[in-house]
């Protein structure tokens, strides 16, 4: 024999009294089932025992709540008595700065403050032009003009002799002014150097020659018109 599943079928209003209290205790307060239109009836699913969805693909699956519509707002109470007051609450975090504002109009002049110290020296600034020429001075003193140097030959001397007076005369009108002698060895001595002369017509030199090495010399002169 094939077992047979029995399906509660309910018919019109007696919908509600027909559903065992497990039902009821498994679906809550939502209700399916599938609605067959050939008879007009109802069977219910989703609840343990019986099938998931509906047996046939004709059958209407409906479902509903056993809850009502809410209904009207009632109208408000009348204010209770205030409250005390609440702790205060901590200190909230400070808010972004907001944009800056237009700038004013600018306030009346204030007093004269105190000088203030010398600032640093400047940047020296251009040349300026060139000024006119000044009147020309007075005659200075007199001074010297004709400036010559004289130059002897070179004078050989041998070792350990000397070269005798050498003179150079300043030409006639010039003075001496200066004058030397120039020797080739480190081991010739200078006897004498010297200008001539009162008025320095000349220069005179006497050198002489190391005992082993001779020396060869040149005298000089420095001569100029002395005003």
């Amino acid at each position: 024999m094939s077992s047979v599943i029995r399906i509660p079928v309910i018919v019109g209003a007696a919908l509600c009294g027909m559903i065992p209290r497990s039902a009821l205790a498994q679906i809550g307060t939502t209700y399916h089932a599938c609605y067959v239109p050939s008879v007009g009836a109802l069977y219910f699913i989703k609840i343990a025992g019986l099938p998931l969805n509906c047996l046939d693909q004709t059958h209407v699956e409906v479902s509903w709540n056993d809850q009502g519509a809410p209904g009207p707002a009632g109208p408000p109470g009348p204010a209770g008595p205030q409250g005390h007051a609440g702790p205060q609450g901590q200190q909230g975090t400070a808010g972004s700065q907001g944009p800056t504002g237009l700038t004013g109009p600018a306030g009346p002049a204030g007093p004269a403050g105190p000088a203030g110290p010398t600032g640093a020296t400047g940047a020296g600034g251009p040349a300026g032009q060139p000024g006119a020429p000044g009147a020309p001075g007075a005659q200075g003193p007199p001074g010297v003009s004709g400036y010559q140097i004289l130059k002897s030959a070179i004078v050989t001397v041998a070792a350990g002799a000397t070269s005798g007076d050498q003179f150079l005369h300043c030409p006639a009108g010039k003075s001496i002014i200066a004058g030397g002698v120039l020797v080739s060895s480190t081991l010739a001595t200078v006897v004498w150097s010297y200008p001539e002369g009162t008025f320095g017509v000349g220069w005179r030199a006497n050198v002489r020659a190391g005992a082993t090495e001779g020396t060869q010399l040149i005298t000089y002169a420095v001569c100029a018109v002395v005003q």
